[in-house]
């Protein structure tokens, strides 16, 4: 593939054959550590729309680290906006790439214009470029960061409150992620002061394989897999309404179909987290060249069982809908659930409402995805 070859050419040159620096059109540095540990300049330049494995939220680490490391104006992680990974590839669809929405001829200066913004780097114009660049780039990719620190534990924490309804206020809930396989510890609840403190335990489940099995037009290369780096289902395990009301000294029920209250929780915090021209794609019939409008959220009721260790989330995709169906474990002590992550959302929001639209994953021509050393 053009990106993995030109990154690595770059990695492995050492600032003697490649004077300049590099950029990657729709792809990217083998790692974030290499990334900032790169030689000469390195601009990873994405587009909004790419479907596949540039996605933002598979770049946003990248993005994060060029900012926290103050080295974005030479190793600038940017989005194109309303790109596809296609336009990088002139009058090429890639298999399994969302339509772009913009004319050809229209993407094709953009990406002229970052590339020339990056080679000289000097003039009032780059400068006013890469703010604006820059200032677009930030509000696509900060909602990421925050669906991130949800995923990790602070959605749990926030459950919990959905959880324990009106008791919330005496309430003070943390969130503990378990990383370790086959390990998911049972929450915690003590009396302490005037209130209840919670741990609840996190345990994330991600897509099972990310391996491409496309052939990239008979040519025998695959088709580079959807980058999806969020949690596909997020298994809470908190103590129940009836625990906590016992700390309390005094009763409470728990009420059923809790996580299904919380899964549209995390729909109206994705909805107004991310830019506006985000939500106006998603609510447009149009949302980019001859595409169909983005799917609807059905949230169906929970559905009980006996021991949340093992469940998982409901997440099914069709060009009609995305239903999301959540399980629920109640009990004396536990009140569980498996939930919708919030920055799955967000990969939702960005890309897969769009899903009935991709280009088929057949018939390709040549592998477009490309690198450039200057």
């Amino acid at each position: 593939l053009g990106g993995v070859a030109a990154d690595t050419y770059c990695q492995g040159n050492a600032g003697g054959k490649v004077g300049a620096g590099c950029m990657l059109f729709g792809a990217y540095v083998s790692s974030v550590d290499k990334m900032l540990a790169y030689k000469v300049p390195v601009m990873q330049l994405l587009a909004e729309l790419d479907f596949g494995s540039a996605r933002l939220t598979k770049m946003q680490p990248y993005y994060q680290a060029a900012v926290d490391a103050h080295s974005l104006q030479h190793k600038p992680v940017v989005v194109l906006p309303d790109l596809d990974h296609s336009d990088f590839c002139e009058g090429f669809k890639v298999p399994g790439d969302l339509p772009s929405a913009v004319k050809p001829e229209d993407a094709q200066k953009a990406i002229v214009a970052a590339a020339a913004a990056f080679i000289r780097n000097s003039t009032s114009a780059d400068q006013q470029f890469w703010a604006d660049t820059f200032q677009l780039t930030a509000s696509v990719m900060k909602p990421i960061a925050e669906g991130f620190a949800y995923e990790q534990e602070g959605w749990c924490a926030e459950a919990v409150t959905t959880v324990v309804e009106e008791l919330a206020p005496k309430v003070h809930a943390t969130a503990k992620l378990s990383s370790t396989p086959f390990v998911f510890p049972s929450p915690t609840a003590k009396a302490g002061g005037p209130g209840v403190n919670v741990v609840a335990t996190t345990k994330n489940s991600y897509d099972s394989s990310l391996a491409a099995t496309a052939d990239l037009g008979g040519t025998g290369a695959p088709v580079p897999p959807v980058g999806r780096k969020t949690a596909k289902s997020i298994a809470c395990r908190m103590p129940s309404k009836a625990a906590v009301a016992k700390l309390l000294q005094g009763q409470g029920a728990d009420t059923a179909g809790v996580c299904q209250k919380v899964n549209q929780a995390a729909w109206a915090w994705a909805q107004q987290a991310v830019p506006q021209r985000t939500l106006d794609r998603y609510h447009s019939s149009t949302p980019c060249n001859g595409c169909s409008k983005g799917v609807p959220i059905v949230f169906a009721g929970d559905v009980s069982t006996s021991k949340i260790t093992g469940a998982t989330l409901g997440y099914n995709l069709t060009t009609a809908a995305l239903t999301v169906t959540s399980q629920e474990q109640v009990d004396s002590d536990e009140h569980s659930c498996t939930l919708l992550s919030p920055a799955r959302l967000l990969d939702f929001l960005y890309y897969d409402a769009f899903d009935a639209s991709i280009y088929p994953t057949s018939g390709a021509e040549h592998d477009a995805w490309t690198g450039v050393l200057i």
